[in-house]
């Protein structure tokens, strides 16, 4: 019988292993197609998914060291995941000392419960012990519900970047928030 998750459940974040790579490239497929398949074209989604979350390229990020992976977990069940990558920061923010949240993806059933919540704040906990001064993040112009959960949590936008997908370049507003 499957399990119901309700407003009490009990959140856990957890760093993924780099032999749980192929649950964080289906937990990622898996919830960024959710996210998009009503916007999509489905052969650009295909593509994306197939290109973008493949297990051997996160345990490499995982054992590098240039990613870290968060487990969201609500009552024992991996519910999303948050991803930091330790790269090049865009122009907007050349100089600085930053990192990137690149991804936060929860399934839909799942928002507002505080997970997505509690994957920033590990976010943010993990790039203070590393010293960064500030994080940043993209997010789809068109995501009003992530923007406000991004401003509630004091990220402020700075600036946007395109984004290709398949035929299209769509627009990425760029968020950030000190830490410091």
């Amino acid at each position: 019988m499957p399990r119901i998750l309700t407003g009490n459940m009990r959140i856990e974040i957890r760093e993924a292993r780099p032999d749980e790579s192929t649950i964080v490239a289906a937990l990622s497929a898996a919830t960024f197609y959710e996210a998009y398949v009503e916007h999509d074209d489905p052969e650009d989604l295909a593509d994306y998914v197939t290109r973008e979350f493949q297990a051997g390229t996160i345990a490499d990020e995982i054992i590098s060291g240039s990613a870290q992976y968060f487990f969201g977990i609500g009552d024992s069940r991996i519910v999303g995941y948050a991803k930091l990558r330790f790269s090049r920061p865009p122009a907007e923010m050349a100089g600085k000392n930053v990192v990137e949240i690149q991804r936060i993806y929860l399934f839909s059933k799942f928002a507002g419960k505080g997970v997505g919540k509690q994957l920033i704040e590990r976010c943010i906990s993990e790039a203070r012990n590393k010293n960064f001064d500030g994080i940043w993040l993209a997010v789809w112009d068109a995501n009003k519900p992530a923007i406000g959960f991004y401003r509630s949590l004091g990220f402020e936008k700075i600036g946007e970047t395109p984004f290709p997908y398949g035929s299209q370049v769509f627009v990425n507003d760029l968020y950030y928030r000190e830490i410091s």
